[in-house]
């Protein structure tokens, strides 16, 4: 996805990235897939999964069992363009859930939809 963003300038782009990686919250991309791409050091200190760990997995396996059909509808939403606000529950590496309540946000990029970005608050 970086490989697409041409026209901002490496100071722009350090910009962002410095917004996204110094925020407190939870804060991660995922592609339209639903698995992660790049997650910020909040999301990594909050769910005890790695960096490493995070991008090789779905937001879904993250997700109480009876709360994936729910959230799936609003990932699919935020893939049309739109902004969601919802809560729900995610497990940590330990096991134990944490509730959260979740900013998604498109990615649009040539005006087209790329991925989103979702921010979690405890």
């Amino acid at each position: 996805m970086l490989k697409e963003i041409h026209h901002i300038s490496y100071s722009q782009l350090e910009l962002y990235k410095s917004l996204f990686d110094s925020n407190p919250d939870a804060s991660y991309v995922l592609n339209l897939e639903g698995n992660f791409l790049y997650v910020n050091d909040s999301a990594v200190n909050l769910s005890g999964y790695s960096r490493e760990e995070l991008v090789q997995m779905s937001f879904v396996t993250l997700l109480k069992v009876d709360d994936i059909e729910r959230i799936s509808k609003y990932f699919e939403n935020v893939k049309k363009g739109n902004i969601e606000r919802f809560e729900t529950s995610f497990k940590t590496k330990s096991g134990k859930f944490i509730d959260l309540y979740i900013t998604a946000t498109p990615i649009v990029i040539d005006e087209k939809i790329q991925g989103l970005i979702g921010i979690g608050k405890i």
